[in-house]
């Protein structure tokens, strides 16, 4: 047994502790640092442009993310270049400190009183006592109107509430994971209501909420049962938060902590934090206050507008008045009696009563016209107080008095010039009916909602519902209008929608049975009429805010943070200030970490000598290439002592590469005007100074799975590209590195042009410095990337004797015209001879036989080796030992292929009749299929000569019999030729003759071409494919 075996001193390809593993893992790692940080800075940049809505605690969890994935960036590109980069880890140090106050998720704590009764509450207590509270005190402390008394539980009691009970952090972290448009948010949310519900009452708090219900009580003179109501920060503002919040009632002493959870639970609906968003307001900018207030026994109640928002221009206020308690008129789910009453002379324009309760009869009116006008009376003197027209919530006791029971700025979309009247001749008029609750007019497609109804649903859609329900807030600043049955002016939904300017028509009756989804329709809300169809001049624009007002708080931080990630001070990789000291904010340091890191990786050839290295690749192009197996750039298993082939190549940029570089129209050989003796100089480079024939020297390709970086030398020009082929657009990126050549310098000058064109065609970006040629291409798809290096395959194999064979600046222009017509046989010029075919080895050519276009391939004009009358001599003495003597010779001999363009092909038929006219060695012609390149194909071969129909395999130019059958041909004579593909399988035969099978050992695609054998004369026509053909993407597509 020998000393050492084979199996010795072979070792696996794939060796991750090579010194080029180690560094790419430390650039792979910076590539998934600078992806996420380039994907997370985006994002934040798209939500500052107003694409989406996210929290607060969302933000600065993303700015945080950020900060990690830019420090992981920085830190491989020091381990990349191996330490070269020290200085940029302290300006990252000094960027992200500036940014600390920005992202850090801290609330301030809420100081002030737990709670305050509604004697001590003024304008000035808004922040403790949120608006809805304070305006409601005053309109007694100030105004000496009629309102209910009560305390309030401030916003410092809320706060005391989430710390005590631990709830600051969980309410943080479902926030900062709140998605608007995710399915299962809503889960979530129900998750902290839970925790909220089931939290106990601080004892501090507990104890002043009894304070405050004993005082009330001695007050009243009565313990009273009371109406508990969301005070918020924000809320009855700008902001309405109409029915965003809950309030319970009636509530007892004993139930008081209950519903005060009840009511803080509410300001983590789906429906709340979506509301808050829209406005940009974050959970800390609006904290919970809640009122706590002495429940008015109401014979009737209802909503005053001092303006009404139907028709803000009749100088009217607007009444909507229910018997009982106002929830059914707030909540839209009745249709109250309205009174419109004259602003200015106080009497009653116009009033519709509805039947109360069961009996259509019944129409007493919910108020008497006395209560009516002295309502509006002191709606005004409300609205001169606050300083603008008031949506007010009254009610009507026992004894005929007017209660307020709160008081916030009407929500009025802006009146612009009375609109021009439109044409609706010939539309169908679906509904006439209802009352207009917000005015506008729209065209656009109905959605019915139901229970499943999802946001990307409601986008530009005219809404149409059952009932104003308070859910349907949320979708407001989506739709384009809306529509229900019941409900009116006075719901929550509908002040929400004039907040967002949506036209909205209620109290239809019956939109949900005459409107169907997906039907289009018009429809004019201050007219109450919607039509079948569109008019299309009613595209009706969001509402415009301005601009510092619509950011809100959380916009206002977003854009602060961004002034401090987001500029980019380094643009020019060749300025002096392209340096670590450099980078001002975090953008700089990306910018600067990715341009060194492209750096490091494209010279990282230079550790080939380090590391594992395979054999030369086996392959019909004169490439010597070796591979270092980065992982998962080759199959698995393979080692040092293995024979590689291409069909080992498993990295996706390589394999795209290698598909050009071997593509079947580009020639390894060609015909430059230089000596014979250097002509084989020329077929594995380029000459070198004097004549002399270059030393072959190495290439090398470093692969992993989405990865290579290739160094190749033709001769005396070389090549380095670099490339990442990933599943992240942002991320891929290809650069290539040209320079050399053995001509002069106009023709290396004009060379290193025809590429330029054809780079930048093909989308590179291009920099020329003398004979060097630099592009680089970014931010493609991995398909996309993957077609791009394909081409670029198929240039660099074209282009390997132009600068000993380009002329003039004219030939320039005509080459990059023929590349892109996928002609890239610039020497010889082959499509010229036989267009529509990839034909530069051998001698092929249209011709006419009977007056019909054929192929011809012509053997004569083969150069031989032995003469006609010697062979036959020899084959006359000899006979079968002299052809087996052939076979073996020609197992590596001359094979002319003409390869169809177009004509990649799958499973089906292939057929094409053949003429074998002539041959003094050979007789024999085919068709080739499921070829590679030239050297790599199957072939159906007609030998004449040895009386067999055979079925070939080329690898590498060498022939192999698959399998073969006697068969006797007729020299002069047309026969068909058929081949028909079936994944593996393969049945072959001469038309109306004998065939045979073979099961490939893989299934069977690719190019289709005509073969012929030495010096074989053969004719061709009627090439025919049926089933799968693919289309080449032509270049630059």
């Amino acid at each position: 047994m020998p000393l050492f075996s084979k199996h010795d001193s072979c070792h696996l390809l794939a060796n991750q502790d090579g010194q080029a593993s180690r560094r790419f893992r430390h650039y792979d790692a910076f590539l998934e640092h600078n992806h996420r940080a380039l994907r997370i800075l985006a994002e934040l940049e798209m939500l500052d442009r107003g694409a989406g809505l996210a929290t607060l605690a969302f933000i600065q969890r993303r700015g945080t993310e950020l900060l990690v994935q830019v420090k992981g960036l920085v830190e491989s590109l020091n381990e990349l270049s191996g330490h070269r980069y020290e200085e940029i880890l302290s300006v990252f140090d000094t960027v992200a400190g500036e940014l600390d106050a920005l992202i850090q998720r801290t609330r301030p704590v809420i100081d002030g009183p737990l709670t305050l009764s509604f004697a001590e509450l003024g304008a000035k207590d808004v922040p403790l006592a949120g608006a809805k509270a304070a305006n409601l005190a005053q309109i007694t402390n100030v105004l000496g109107l009629s309102a209910p008394d009560g305390f309030v539980v401030t916003t410092a009691g809320f706060d005391l509430f989430l710390r005590d009970n631990g709830l600051l952090e969980p309410v943080e972290e479902m926030l900062a994971d709140f998605d608007p448009d995710a399915a299962d948010k809503g889960e979530a949310c129900r998750l902290i209501r839970e925790k909220i519900l089931a939290a106990p009452l601080p004892g501090a708090l507990e104890e002043a909420m009894q304070g405050e219900f004993l005082a009330l009580s001695r007050r009243l003179g009565r313990k009273p049962r009371m109406a508990v109501r969301s005070s918020a920060v924000g809320e009855d503002t700008a902001a309405s938060f109409a029915g965003q919040y809950a309030s319970v009632l009636p509530v007892e002493e004993k139930d008081l902590p209950t519903a005060y959870r009840t009511v803080l639970a509410s300001k983590y609906t789906p429906r709340a934090i979506l509301y808050r968003l829209r406005y940009g307001l974050s959970d800390a900018a609006t904290p919970m206050a809640v009122a706590a207030v002495d429940l008015v026994d109401a014979r009737a109640s209802g909503v005053l507008y001092t303006v009404d928002p139907s028709i803000p221009t009749a100088r009217q206020a607007r009444i909507d008045a229910a018997l009982g308690l106002g929830e059914q008129v707030v909540g839209g789910t009745a249709s109250p009696d309205v009174y419109r009453v004259d602003r200015d002379s106080l009497s009653i324009a116009r009033r519709s009563v509805q039947p109360k309760g069961d009996d259509p009869e019944n129409m007493t009116p919910a108020l008497a016209d006395s209560s009516v006008v002295d309502l509006v009376r002191s709606g005004l003197r409300l609205e001169a107080h606050f300083g603008a027209p008031q949506d007010i919530e009254w009610a009507e006791d026992a004894e005929g008095r007017i209660v307020f029971l709160q008081s916030r700025p009407l929500g009025m979309t802006k009146v612009d010039k009375p609109a021009a009247a439109l044409k609706t001749d010939g539309m169908e008029l679906i509904l006439s009916a209802g009352q207009t609750a917000s005015p506008g007019r729209v065209s656009g497609k109905a959605v019915l909602v139901s229970a499943e109804l999802q946001p990307d649903q409601v986008e530009n859609a005219i809404l149409v519902a059952r009932t104003a329900a308070p859910d349907l807030a949320p979708y407001m600043s989506r739709a384009r209008g809306l529509i229900t049955d019941l409900g009116g002016v006075a719901s929550h939904l509908a002040s929400v929608a004039r907040e967002f300017n949506v036209p909205a028509l209620m109290d239809t009756r019956e939109a949900t049975t005459r409107i169907s989804t997906g039907q289009e329709i018009t429809l004019l809300a201050e007219e109450g009429e919607v039509y079948q169809g569109l008019i299309p001049e009613l595209a009706r624009k969001l509402p415009g805010r301005e601009e510092d007002e619509g950011r809100g708080p959380i916009g206002r931080h977003l854009r602060e943070l961004l002034e401090r990630i987001s500029p980019l001070n380094l643009t020019d990789p060749k300025s002096p200030e392209f340096t670590p000291g450099g980078c001002r904010t975090l953008h700089d340091l990306i910018r600067f970490a990715h341009e060194k890191a492209m750096e490091e990786m494209f010279n990282i050839s230079r550790l080939a000598g380090e590391s594992l290295v395979s054999r030369s690749m086996s392959a019909n192009i004169p490439l010597a290439m070796h591979f270092i197996d980065l992982g998962g750039g080759l199959a698995e298993g393979l080692r040092t002592c293995d024979e590689i082939r291409p069909e080992h190549i498993r990295s996706k940029p390589m394999a795209a590469l290698w598909r050009g570089l071997a593509h079947p129209g580009v020639t390894w050989a060609g015909n430059v005007d230089i000596s014979g003796r250097n002509f084989m100089a020329l077929m594995s480079g380029s000459m070198g100074p004097g004549g002399t024939v270059p030393l072959q020297t190495k290439s090398y390709a470093l692969v992993s799975a989405e990865y290579l970086n290739l160094s190749v030398k033709f001769g005396y020009h070389y090549s380095n590209l670099d490339a990442l082929c990933s599943d992240e657009p942002d991320a891929n990126i290809i650069t290539l590195q040209f320079s050399g050549g053995a001509g002069t310098s106009s023709g290396k000058a004009l060379r290193i042009e025809f590429l330029s064109n054809v780079l930048g065609r093909l989308g590179y970006e291009v920099e020329i410095s003398g004979d060097m040629l630099q592009a680089a291409l970014r931010g493609l798809d991995c398909p996309a990337m993957e077609d791009v290096l394909d081409q670029t395959g198929r240039l660099l194999g074209c282009s390997r004797l132009l600068d000993l064979a380009i002329p003039n600046q004219t030939e320039v222009q005509t080459l990059t015209e023929l590349f892109f017509r996928q002609e890239y046989d610039f020497l010889d010029r082959s499509e010229k001879r036989l267009p529509g075919f990839y034909a530069s080895f051998g001698q092929w050519s249209l011709s006419e036989m009977d007056g019909l276009e054929v192929i011809m391939q012509d053997g004569a004009r083969m150069g031989q080796t032995v003469t006609c009358a010697l062979h036959f001599a020899a084959s006359s003495v000899l006979g079968e030992r002299y052809r087996k003597f052939l076979e073996k010779r020609h197992a590596r001999h001359y094979y002319p292929v003409a390869v169809k363009r177009d004509s990649r092909h799958e499973d089906g038929r292939i057929r094409v009749d053949v003429r074998i006219e002539a041959g003094c060695v050979d007789l024999a012609a085919g068709l080739a299929f499921g070829l590679a390149n030239v050297g790599n194909c199957l072939v159906l071969a007609a030998d004449a000569a040895a009386g067999e129909l055979q079925l070939l395999e080329f690898v590498n130019n060498t022939r192999q019999f698959l399998t073969r059958i006697a068969m006797k041909m007729s020299v002069g004579s047309w026969f068909g030729l058929e081949v028909r593909v079936m994944g593996k399988e393969i049945t072959a035969r001469v038309v109306d003759g004998r065939s045979l099978r073979f099961t490939a050992p893989r299934p069977v695609a690719g190019y289709v071409g005509l073969w012929a054998k030495g010096d074989t004369t053969a004719f061709f026509r009627n090439l025919e494919m049926d089933g799968a053909v693919q289309e080449e993407k032509r270049s630059g597509e």
